[in-house]
């Protein structure tokens, strides 16, 4: 249930605290018991603060996303703010920030702090392909590998290889993981999950491409 602010025209309530960092949770506990909010569970809290988007859909954001302000981090929440996913963006290293976040989650309005939108903006722009073909290439894939991974055909793989190189402006394979990596993308389970896999299954031969998997990477 919401509630007036006495000290201010800030709305207050129940806030829910899904983080996986014990220290932040704590300190983002401190700070939202500090500006009147009262914790809760998800089912009766009228925002979630979360650093996992989940299921997160424009019919149900959630309300505070919080990221580690690494490039590729803040790419990923701008592009949830964005796509309705979620309603506020905050960084990990200030949670002193949660009540204007809380604010913009109440008052269903879209929050980017500049910081994380300018950070976000060191990242080139990557539509999905590429994204998985980045995170291949800094785990070491060949372009065989991720061809076979991703369901396409190696020409294919190549090309967006020599694309990602351009748009990081690197002259190889290794100058582009360790952009990837110094950008915050995190090699995954997932992905070398996907590394296995694709040394398993034959790659489609070109004009015999399929859709990639989504959940690769």
């Amino acid at each position: 249930m919401l509630t007036a602010y006495a000290d201010s025209d800030r709305r207050v309530g129940v806030v829910h605290l899904d983080v996986s960092d014990t220290t932040l949770r704590l300190a983002l506990s401190f700070v939202a018991e500090d500006a009147g909010w009262t914790r809760g569970s998800a089912t009766n809290a009228d925002v979630i603060v979360t650093d996992q988007l989940h299921n997160a859909t424009p019919d149900h954001p959630v309300g505070v996303l919080v990221v580690i302000p690494e490039p590729a981090r803040c790419q990923a929440g701008v592009r949830a703010v964005i796509h309705g996913q979620a309603h506020a963006l905050m960084s990990a290293d200030d949670p002193e920030q949660l009540p204007t976040a809380l604010d913009a989650a109440i008052g269903g309005y879209a929050l980017m702090p500049t910081r994380l939108v300018d950070a976000a903006n060191q990242v080139p722009p990557l539509d999905d392909r590429l994204l998985r073909t980045l995170l291949l290439v800094s785990a070491r894939n060949s372009n065989a590998s991720i061809a076979r991974a991703l369901h396409e055909s190696e020409s294919t793989a190549k090309r967006d290889v020599a694309t990602l190189m351009r748009l990081f402006s690197v002259a190889t394979r290794a100058e582009l993981g360790e952009a990837a990596t110094r950008l915050g993308f995190r090699h995954t389970a997932t992905a070398a999950r996907a590394r296995v896999a694709a040394s398993q299954t034959p790659a489609p031969s070109d004009g015999d491409e399929a859709e990639a998997p989504r959940g690769v990477v």
